[in-house]
């Protein structure tokens, strides 16, 4: 094995195992507050953070994404006082905006409360994490920065330190006899000041040392051409946003506050699935954007036809599993309460499947430079999102806002599909999909045939009774993907390759 490839390698581990890590923190988060707050309280919680999102939902205008884009070019230049100017106007002119949003929503808590949420209990919920708009200025600044200066290595360790901050806050909180719903709410303000601090002191020091040497100040220019890149990527962040957080907004609107903490139970739970396509995407995107700039297609269309085999085979099961124990995984997780979100978890579980695949037609698009077409595409499924939503969660509860996920992420899957198409001759491996499909009814069949042998056993053993039958139908599951030649260990080899290889 070549020592690039060695590195390469060890690169996409310690990648993963650093996302892995921020995965466990960002649920074990969710874990604590479940079982430190009753169904209602968790409920609002997450209410007022999704409505607090969708009153952002032209983000940052596009401002980050114009900072991560332009530094590399300033540093070419180099250019560090244009460097030191873009992150000075930059975190000033979100800043700016955003304060007087603060003050009006602090201002409007008791309204709110009373006329959205229905609960008195959101007044200071809403009053403390409206103040996230200040300070997540310091940490998204930060970010990035160090993501325009290719410091891909501290980009992962702040994700992962914003979990860790956020759960010991919440932690720390709760045994210090705090209200945990304050615990919470004064986390997700603190944790981004911590980033900051821990952080950007080490940035101007080691990575840009020249920061603290050059004179700089606000400036127009750089505003108004980082505007003109910014500004066509609003629509793909209100996009984003509203499919994120609409759901939330609109289940608070015609459900109680207990089933919008089943929903937020049921989502983030299904959101587990989604590690695959985060690993994927995060070497996919330069892989196709270098391959393209090289005109090598043929390499391109292997490699993404080999994705979208293998993440259906590895993501079927673990579905699966989902799907067979949707109470268990719930009650044991987050308490018997939230058992209600079972039926919730099946329907989002099998939704992000099409998710995943639409996600790597996105993130291919994004490197061919084909952002319209991507930010069109989300934006639309968007909107027809919220237009389900406000159809099927007035008769179907939080399993209508699961449909309508379900529905909106299919529809992404077939236009981002096409749209791909356009530029590369892509096939769906439609007879591969249709066998991982029949081994994935192999893989339910296992499981409903060796769990009456179990049934019998309760407490720890109950644990262990499951884990025996996944293992098990895992086994027969994988055998039959090898003995079929549906999954070989050449075809692995080369696309490691593919994925790292430079030339």
């Amino acid at each position: 094995m070549s020592s690039y490839l060695k590195k390469g390698i060890s690169s996409v581990i310690i990648l993963v195992a650093t996302s892995i890590l921020t995965f466990l923190f960002s649920y074990l988060i969710r874990i604590i507050l479940a079982r430190s707050l009753t169904a209602a309280e968790y409920g609002l919680f997450y209410a007022v953070f999704a409505f607090l999102n969708l009153i952002s939902i032209a983000k940052d205008f596009g401002l980050y994404y114009a900072l991560v884009k332009f530094i590399p070019e300033f540093l070419h230049k180099k250019s560090a006082k244009e460097i030191k100017e873009s992150i000075i106007t930059v975190s000033r002119t979100i800043f700016l905006f955003y304060a007087p949003v603060a003050i009006i929503l602090f201002l409007l808590a008791p309204w709110l409360a009373t006329n959205y949420f229905k609960s008195e209990e959101a007044v200071w919920v809403i009053r403390i994490l409206c103040l996230i708009y200040l300070t997540a200025v310091f940490e998204n600044t930060t970010v990035s920065t160090y993501h325009g200066f290719q410091r891909f290595g501290f980009v992962s360790a702040m994700s992962l330190s914003k979990s860790f901050f956020l759960l010991s806050i919440i932690y720390i909180g709760i045994l210090a006899g705090f209200p945990a719903l304050i615990a919470a709410a004064s986390a997700y303000v603190i944790s981004p000041l911590l980033i900051f601090m821990f952080f950007f002191p080490n940035f101007i020091r080691s990575v840009f040392p020249e920061f603290r040497k050059i004179k700089a100040s606000f400036s127009v220019p750089v505003l108004k051409k980082f505007l003109a890149f910014g500004i066509p990527m609003i629509l793909a962040l209100m996009g984003n946003s509203l499919l994120v957080y609409s759901q939330t907004a609109i289940l608070t609107i015609f459900v109680t506050l207990e089933q919008v903490g089943l929903y937020n139970i049921a989502l983030p739970t299904a959101n587990l699935l989604t590690f695959f396509e985060t690993a994927f995407i995060t070497v996919l995107v330069p892989m196709v954007s270098e391959l393209w700039a090289k005109n090598d297609n043929k390499r391109i269309e292997a490699g993404l036809e080999m994705i979208y085999r293998y993440i259906i085979i590895f993501l079927l099961p673990l579905v699966l599993v989902m799907v067979s124990y949707p109470d268990f995984i719930i009650s044991k997780l987050y308490g018997i309460q939230y058992v209600g979100a079972s039926m919730t978890l099946v329907i989002l579980s099998l939704a992000a499947i099409f998710w995943t695949m639409a996600s790597i037609n996105f993130s291919t698009l994004i490197a061919l430079n084909r952002t319209k077409a991507y930010s069109k595409i989300i934006f639309s499924g968007a909107i027809v999102n919220t237009i389900f939503c406000f159809v099927l969660i007035p008769y179907l509860g939080i399993i209508g806002a699961a449909i309508s996920t379900m529905i909106i992420n299919i529809f992404m899957l077939i236009f981002s599909f096409l749209e791909v198409r356009k530029y590369l001759a892509l096939h769906f491996p439609v007879m591969h999909w249709l066998k991982s499909a029949v081994f994935g009814l192999v893989f339910l069949a296992v499981i409903y045939l060796i769990k009456p042998l179990f049934y019998s056993w309760s407490g720890i053993y109950a644990y262990a009774a499951v884990a025996i039958t996944i293992i098990i139908s895992m086994l027969v599951y994988f055998a039959l993907v090898f003995l079929l030649g549906v999954m070989k260990l050449s075809e692995i080899k080369y696309l490691i390759k593919l994925l790292i290889r430079k030339n």
